[in-house]
Parts: structure tokens; C-alpha cells; sequence
């Protein structure tokens, strides 16, 4: 594959001078981020954030009420902008500013329903199947509608003797992989029909390639600015006023703004550009052939201020109007931008398309058209096993490293069906089974819910393609794969049990051993067992003395699989003792380390008291710590069934409150604060009290949160009743972050991994855990032994990113472990177990489990 400067010169288009754009325009584009969302919202430069704030502090007039004269006159001057220098439109189009395109469709639907919904037989309405949701959320206003995937859908459905209104819309290009439309053509043939009206989403389109307006255009546009210029938060319908007159005429609200005179004693009201008429109006259907509506007699004018409901955002559209004209200083023309995209897109399409593995297989499944499209990719990652996977730890992944790409469906539900094969029926299983656009419930029943899309602007460099391809190969490279060809970290120095090494992958596990085993029973072993590796490619072990292979020598030392050296190891040193137990009262905030002296109840749900409690906010929704990081302030005890939780501020001010955890007290001590609340798989008693919200909402310095104590069986856990660890594993993990940042780093906080049983022992080799399956607490009669059940390794998320003692962010233990760590695409710490009986158990600190 040829690099970017290589293919860059036999391409056209490509803007060499983005690197000088970049940096003199676009300081908040540092070299650690890579942005790849235009399409969702593009990047506004430095100089429009300047000229802005210069105009509004040193502008020689001060901007009043957009009645006042200068207001008007930079309104006027800025919807001329618009209309000329972004759309070349005619005089036959006028413009309303709104919020957004979803606010412009939404005003379109209302003209209709007002207009003509009144009517016996209302309206219709025809969104094309590639639609964005704001289009189709307008289907529920009228009176039928229809999905279509070519205009020949719609013109066989409806015939030029339409008897009632009807209302296509369309996009010009699909923000769910780049897709383009034409416009003016689909126009012509849905005006063919009698009595349609067309609204045409540009918003995809405009970030690089706003649409000419002529003759032949729809009658209404809608486009949000800031998907062109990142900056203001501010859109546009346009219309052909001619269009506008008929939708509109029957509208029935009116603000402060829009009329000329009205009278608060009946139901007489003059709107600007109409003659004195009652606010009562009526909406008979045209019965004639002429597109205008018979009722119009008393239309002198038809003008935006019909539609521009209050006071006009007239700082927001003073920095339109200077996003525009710097737009342009900048880059030159829409025509230069269009070209620099569409090169950047392809160099994106060659390179993802020859990414393969070893064997030939592609990485990457293009979910997008190769013809007519603009600068958006969709695409899903393929397996080894050439199956497609899921979006989400890819996505987390590469978020942690500043990268932005969009995930899911982009509200685009329509092309997503198209592409992915999925039905109506998918979406209604996907939807019962609790999944939502972009959630971690990438793939349902073996079907992939969404897919990754990455999408250029004018500011897009190919630098930031080559970023993304790399992360696509570091996340579809298995690290514990990898590990197996390389020398595997964290060896030990050989222990009394005659091993010299030994590093755990998965399910394998490479090793450098002192068997017993003569040299022929080794290769019998050899033969028979999956080897990691071949005798020659053996790794040497960095931290003991230098056992190696050689095929000359009478050396005993072997290669074998995970089975048979841990039958050897278990028979020999089988036991872990208990070092650390922590409980998490309340989720997602600090833990509390149970006493080494103190013996501690648990059951099924896990450790008493553990997750016991959560924080709601308003919406009643349980506090997160990746989206709260104050939560870590509050540091829990536990004293004689009390739990109290106290925060020392950074001046030395102690704050503290008390929960009772027996249940009948707390009952007694929160009669009459109490609110049950309940999920379809939790539920809450909610806390209100005045003490208990002002030391939350004090330590967190957020209003209306509340602690809420769970109702159910089951402590609030995300996948299982107990965490364990290993300290060895913790120790390797701080030995490899020391080996690549340096002997000044610190150990690893096991707080970080926020689990509930950390175990150790003399012979414990580094994830040795990934091959248990069952920790055994000895009885002193067989039947009361406490068996804790594996469920599976615990992969890890962006959790493990948070400083638990600070709540800042630091990425270096989740990096640190993808690169040996990793498999499936997903990277492992610790286990899930469970009690597999029923009632309790105790449990403390020094015990000894056997690992089975």
C-alpha cells in the first residue's frame, strides 16, 4: 500500500496547505487528537471564535432588538449570505433562521397541519427510506404516509389527481454512510403530482457541498450551520416563497413578532403580509388544478417575519454572518472543499480495504456505496473468523486515545436496515431486549446493531486517516496471540517448585520449566499438546538465569501447555490466601477495606453491604462515576451496622453522614422520607432527607441527587456477586507500565480495578486466575465448603481510566493492558465468580481458598 504523500500526488483536489490551515486556524486540532465526525459537527476555527468576540465587544453599534434598525440590517445582510453565497439561490427563496434543521422540518409539518390537516382528508406524506428520524418523526402529523426507496414508489402510489396535499421529502446525502441523492431531479418528477409539496433535508450534504437553488429545486430546505461551520448553533428553512404562502397560510400560532395588529377583545389579528382578517381561517382543498390555494385572496406579501416567533437570536446570527465570510478567507470555495474531502475519502477506501489478515481475509466490511457518495465511510470489523463484529469496545478503545468517530446507527434507521439486512422485526427484539442506539448492545441474537462511521471535513488532513487505520490493526491484533511469538512479561525467578517461568494468555500459557520429564516423554508432550511455540522460537526469561532450548543438549527443559505444567503446579501448590476485602457501599464511589481482624458475612449477592446503595439523580437515573468524578470524594466506614460517609475538603473541613444498615432502623430513622422507585430490574427506596442531600449535594457539588438503598436480593453489581484479583497480576501490570514509562512509576492502585477479593501466594504466577474455575474455601466438613464459581474473566472498560483517589483521568493501565492483555477484542483483569449455594457465608482476611 502506498503512503499518503505517494497516493496524495497521483490524486487531484487534495488541499497540500491543510497542515498551515490546521495551525494557524485550528489550535484546538493538537497532535494527540484525531477528529473524524464531521458529519456530525465539524470544527470551528480560532478566527471565527475572534472575529466574533471582537464584534460583539468593539462593534460600532450596539445590537438592540432586532426591531432596531442596525439589527435589521445585519439580519437582512446575513440571510443574503446565505441564500447567494452558500445556495446561489434565485429571488424565488427566502429564508427563516430556526435552531436547527429538525426545528425547520418541524415548522414545515406544523404549516401542513394547520393549513390543511384541518381539511376532511388532511394530508399525505412520503419520506424516502434513507431518511434522518426528524423526517420521519413528521409522518405522525399526517393523515397516511409512506416509506420509499425511489421516486417510482411514490409517483405509482399517488396519481396526478391527488385529492388531498401531499408532502415528499428526501435527503441529498445519508449521514449513515456518505450516499448522495439527486435533488432536482427527484423534484421534477414528485411536482408532477398535483397538490405536492417537497422538503429536502441538505443538512448531510451542506457540510462540504451546499446545493445550487434554482427552478427546478424543492420547495423547502433545511440545513444546520453548524454542520458546515461548527459554530453557531443555528439553522435554516428555506423556501420558495410561492410554496411558503400555500403551507403556511392556514398557520394558527402567531408570537410576538409576527403581526402587524391585534386586537385582545376579539378574534381579529393582522399578520404581517396579510390583509385584516379573523384568526379563525378555513382550508378547503384546492378543487382546481392550480397549485394555489383559493383562499389566498387576502395575501398581500409572504415574508419570513410569519414564521420568526419572538425575538430573532441576533448575536447568534451575528456570528453567522462572520462564520461565512472567515469560512471562505479560509478555505477559498465550497468547490475547493468538496475536492479536498473527496480525496481524503478515497485514500480512506483504499487503505481500509487492503487492511487483511495474515490468511487474506479483510479487516474490514465497507457498509457504503463505491459510486456517487460524499466524505462519510460506514464500515464494520471483521473477525479472523470473517464474522462481523461490534462496535463498542472498538469505540472505547480508541475515545480513551482522543479519537472521535461515531458509532451506532446515526439516527438513520432506515439505511442502517438497508445495509445491515435487518428487518422490523430485529428492531422490535432489539428494542424489547433494552438496546439503544450507540450502547454497548452491539450485537443481539448474532446480528451487529450498528456499525463505526467516520466522516471528513474542510480541516480533515490524510495524517488522521493513517491514525485511524492504525488503531483498526492494534484493536483486530490479539495481544495474548501476539504474546505467545515475543518474550511474555512479568517472569519470575524459578521458584522451590522447580518452575522458571511462566506467563498465562487466555487459555494458553507459554513456560520455561525444569520438568522432571526426560527429554523423549517431553517431546511425547510436545506432540500431543497445542505448543504455543516451536522449541527454536522458545523466549529466553528476562528475570532468571537463561534456560533456553537446545535441540544438542541433554537439557530437560520443555515447553508445555497450560494443562499439564498447572497439574504439576496444582499438586504442589494449589492454595491462595485472602489479602484484601473491599466493599463498594455506595456504587461507584470509594471502597471500604474490611479489617484484617474481622470476619465478614456474604451470600450470592456478594459481600454484605456491598453495592447496597446507589446515587440518583433527578431523572431518577443511578450517578455514574465516568460522568461524575467527584464521587470519589466520598470515602465510606463501616461501625456496629452504621454506615458513614465523610469527606475531608481540600481546606480540612470533615463533613459526614450516618446510614443505618439494619434494616429496621433505617426503616424507623427515614419514616415518612422514603420513595420506592422500581426498574424492570432493580428497585429503590429512595432517600429524602435534608441531611443526607445536603452533604451529597455539598461533596458533589451537583443539586438534586439523592442516595437510594436497593430493594431487591441482589446487590447493585454489573455482572456478578464477587470481583477477584490476583497481586500478582497487579504486580505484573506495575512492572510493565515501570518497563515502558519508567522505574519512576508508581504501583497500580488496586482500587482501580474496584475488586472484592484480591488473593496471593509464594507460587502464584501472573494470571495464572484466567484458568480457574471453581475457588474453594475449605469446611470443616465437606458439605461446608464454600465454592466460589468462575464465570468468566472480567473485561475491562473505561472504569479503570478514573484515579481513584482524585477522579482524574489517566488512560495509561487500560493501554498498558491492551497490549498483552487483549483477546477477542476485548481486554481482561480479574474474574466474575459467584456462590453457586444458597444462604451465607463468612469470609475475611488470611483465609485460604484451593484453586480448582
Amino acid at each position: 500500500m502506498p503512503d499518503s504523500n505517494t497516493f496524495l500526488d497521483t490524486l487531484s483536489g487534495y488541499n497540500h496547505d491543510i497542515h498551515a490551515i490546521r495551525s494557524e486556524h485550528y489550535p484546538q486540532i493538537t497532535p494527540s487528537r484525531c477528529y473524524l465526525d464531521h458529519a456530525g459537527m465539524t470544527l470551528y476555527s480560532s478566527t471565527l471564535i475572534h472575529q466574533s468576540s471582537e464584534f460583539l465587544l468593539h462593534n460600532q453599534h450596539l445590537l438592540g432588538n432586532t426591531h432596531s434598525l442596525c439589527s435589521t440590517d445585519l439580519i437582512k445582510a446575513t440571510k443574503q449570505q446565505v441564500l447567494c453565497d452558500l445556495f446561489g439561490a434565485s429571488d424565488d427563496y427566502d429564508l427563516v433562521f430556526v435552531s436547527n434543521a429538525t426545528a425547520g422540518v418541524k415548522l414545515v409539518v406544523e404549516g401542513m397541519s394547520d393549513t390543511f390537516g384541518r381539511a376532511s382528508l388532511g394530508w399525505d406524506y412520503a419520506y424516502s427510506i434513507d431518511s434522518h428520524t426528524s423526517l420521519i418523526g413528521a409522518r405522525e402529523c399526517s393523515s397516511s404516509w409512506s416509506c420509499f426507496k425511489v421516486p417510482g414508489n411514490v409517483t405509482q402510489n399517488y396519481d396526478s389527481q391527488g385529492s388531498s396535499p401531499l408532502l415528499v421529502s428526501w435527503t441529498g446525502q445519508s449521514n449513515f454512510n456518505g450516499q448522495r441523492f439527486p435533488m432536482d431531479e427527484w423534484n421534477t418528477m414528485f411536482k408532477a403530482l398535483k397538490g405536492c409539496f417537497t422538503l429536502f433535508d441538505a443538512s448531510s450534504l451542506c457540510t462540504t457541498s451546499p446545493p445550487k437553488l434554482t427552478s427546478e429545486s424543492p420547495d423547502f430546505i433545511v440545513c444546520s450551520f453548524y454542520k458546515i461551520f461548527g459554530y453557531p448553533d443555528i439553522g435554516a428553512l428555506i423556501y420558495r416563497k410561492s410554496a411558503a404562502a400555500q403551507v403556511f397560510r392556514g398557520r394558527r400560532y402567531f408570537g410576538g413578532g409576527t403581526v402587524d395588529m391585534v386586537s385582545p377583545f376579539d378574534s381579529v389579528v393582522q399578520r404581517k403580509g396579510y390583509m385584516v382578517t379573523s384568526s379563525k381561517c378555513t382550508s378547503e382543498i384546492p378543487k382546481d388544478s392550480s397549485p394555489v390555494h383559493p383562499s389566498l385572496s387576502n395575501l398581500v406579501s409572504f415574508n419570513s417575519e410569519c414564521l420568526s416567533d419572538g425575538t430573532i437570536p441576533i448575536h447568534t446570527i451575528s456570528q453567522l454572518h462572520i462564520a461565512i465570510k472567515s469560512h471562505f478567507e479560509i478555505f477559498g470555495s465550497f468547490k475547493k472543499i468538496s475536492l479536498h474531502v473527496l480525496a481524503i475519502t478515497a485514500y480512506a477506501m483504499q487503505r481500509l480495504q487492503s487492511l487483511r489478515y495474515s490468511d487474506a481475509r479483510p479487516m474490514v466490511d465497507m457498509v457504503t456505496t463505491t459510486s456517487n457518495r460524499g466524505p462519510i465511510i460506514a464500515m464494520l470489523l471483521l473477525g479472523k473468523d470473517g464474522n462481523r463484529l461490534g462496535y463498542y469496545a472498538f469505540n472505547q478503545l480508541i475515545s480513551l486515545k482522543d479519537i472521535s468517530v461515531r458509532v451506532g446507527t446515526m439516527c438513520n434507521i432506515g439505511g442502517s436496515c438497508q445495509w445491515l439486512g435487518l428487518t422490523a422485526q430485529d428492531l422490535h427484539g432489539f428494542c424489547e431486549k433494552g438496546h439503544k442506539c450507540g450502547d454497548a448492545m452491539d450485537i443481539v441474537e448474532g446480528k451487529v446493531t450498528g456499525v463505526v462511521r467516520v466522516s471528513f471535513g474542510a480541516m480533515s488532513c490524510v495524517e488522521e486517516v493513517d491514525v485511524f487505520v492504525r488503531e483498526i490493526k492494534g484493536f483486530l491484533s490479539d495481544s495474548m496471540e501476539e504474546a505467545q511469538k515475543i518474550t511474555p512479561p512479568c517472569q519470575t525467578e524459578t521458584p522451590a517448585d522447580k518452575r522458571s517461568c511462566l506467563a498465562v494468555f487466555g487459555d494458553k500459557c507459554i513456560a520455561l520449566s525444569n520438568c522432571h520429564a526426560p527429554k523423549n516423554e517431553a517431546r511425547m508432550i510436545l506432540e500431543k499438546e497445542d505448543c504455543l511455540l516451536e522449541p527454536e522460537a522458545w523466549p529466553r526469561c528476562s528475570d532468571s538465569p537463561g534456560y533456553s532450548y537446545d535441540e544438542r543438549s541433554s537439557s530437560s527443559t520443555s515447553l508445555l501447555s497450560c494443562k499439564d505444567l498447572l497439574g504439576e503446579l496444582q499438586a504442589t501448590s494449589g492454595f491462595v490466601s485472602v489479602t484484601k476485602l473491599t466493599i463498594y457501599p455506595v456504587k461507584s464511589c470509594a471502597g471500604y477495606d474490611i479489617p484484617q481482624n474481622v470476619t465478614w458475612k456474604a451470600s450470592g449477592a456478594g459481600l454484605e453491604y456491598d453495592r447496597m446503595f446507589c446515587l440518583l439523580d433527578q431523572l431518577l437515573s443511578p450517578l455514574k462515576l465516568k460522568n461524575n468524578k467527584r464521587m470519589v470524594r466520598i470515602k465510606p466506614t463501616i461501625d456496629e451496622s452504621v454506615l458513614r460517609l465523610e469527606y475531608t475538603s481540600p481546606g480540612g473541613e470533615c463533613l459526614s453522614t450516618e446510614i443505618p444498615l439494619v434494616d429496621e432502623q433505617f426503616q424507623e430513622k427515614y419514616q415518612g422520607k422514603l420513595v420506592d422507585y422500581i426498574t424492570p430490574t432493580v428497585g429503590y427506596q429512595c432517600i429524602h432527607d435534608k441531611e443526607v442531600d445536603q452533604f451529597l449535594q455539598t461533596v458533589l457539588e451537583t443539586p438534586h441527587v439523592h442516595l437510594a438503598k436497593s430493594t431487591t436480593s441482589l446487590s447493585i453489581q454489573n455482572k456478578s456477586g464477587f470481583m477477584v484479583a490476583s497481586q500478582k497480576s497487579l504486580d505484573c501490570v506495575s512492572q510493565e507500565m515501570r518497563r515502558h514509562q519508567g522505574e519512576a512509576k508508581p504501583n497500580v492502585n488496586p482500587a482501580v480495578f474496584r475488586s472484592n477479593i484480591i488473593v496471593d501466594s509464594p507460587s502464584l504466577i501472573p494470571f495464572e486466575e484466567d484458568l480457574w474455575t471453581e475457588l474453594v474455601l475449605p469446611g470443616t466438613r465437606k458439605r461446608d465448603y464454600v465454592t466460589l464459581r468462575v464465570l468468566d474473566r472480567c473485561d475491562r472498560c473505561h472504569m479503570i481510566t478514573i484515579d481513584p483517589e482524585t477522579g482524574s483521568r489517566d488512560i495509561s493501565v487500560y493501554l498498558e493492558l491492551s497490549k498483552f492483555r487483549k483477546q477477542n477484542y476485548k481486554i481482561y483483569f480479574g474474574l466474575n465468580v459467584d456462590y453457586v449455594k444458597g444462604g451465607r457465608f463468612d469470609i475475611k482476611v488470611g483465609d485460604t481458598f484451593q484453586m480448582i
